[in-house]
């Protein structure tokens, strides 16, 4: 049986999309374990106990200020910015 993604993963995978990763690089690059990751995506296990949606939500957040030239343009240097 296929399970839907819960609004959070769908969040996750319109990240990964945009960026062009792959769930596992996510979840390898964000500290977290891989299977944990997808079932909290689908809503199996709750994302916030196992502290999976912090970490997660951290690094996608420091992943888009750094690659994102839209994102947090005021506070980078002059520079970084290439538009």
């Amino acid at each position: 049986m296929r399970y839907g993604k819960s609004e959070w993963g769908i969040k996750v995978k319109i990240f990964t999309q945009r960026y062009g990763m792959t769930l596992k690089t996510l979840a390898e690059k964000s500290g977290v374990s891989y299977n944990t990751l997808l079932q909290v995506n689908i809503g199996k296990t709750p994302g916030e106990k196992a502290g999976v949606v912090e970490k997660v939500e951290a690094f996608m957040e420091d992943y888009a200020a750094k690659t994102d030239p839209t994102v947090n343009m005021a506070l980078r240097p002059f520079e970084e910015v290439k538009v």
